[in-house]
């Protein structure tokens, strides 16, 4: 394989019709978070060509040794608090 340093954008069979294109746009702080934006254009026009049918399967692995589950109380120690970043779930 050739060192990526003999590459130029023109010559790359990716980024050769624009890598402005290819790159998705960030937006956000660390306090706040990121979104990333990138627009995808799919030609409906260009026949499926996706896989054959899938082989016939078999038996699934045997499952572990399993055993007695653990008592007690849960260890010690605080939950996490305060609200979580944007466009997180909260926590339960």
């Amino acid at each position: 394989m050739a060192p990526y340093s003999r590459t130029s954008l023109e010559s790359d069979s990716i980024f050769s019709d624009g890598w402005d294109d290819q790159l998705p746009e960030f937006t956000g702080t660390i306090q706040s978070g990121y979104d990333m934006t990138l627009d995808v254009a799919i030609d409906t026009s260009t026949p499926n060509t996706g896989g054959g049918m899938g082989g016939p399967g078999g038996q699934p692995p045997q499952g572990g040794p399993g055993g007695t589950p653990p008592t007690g109380a849960p260890p010690a120690g605080k939950r996490p608090s305060g609200s979580p970043p944007t466009g997180m779930p909260a926590p339960r």
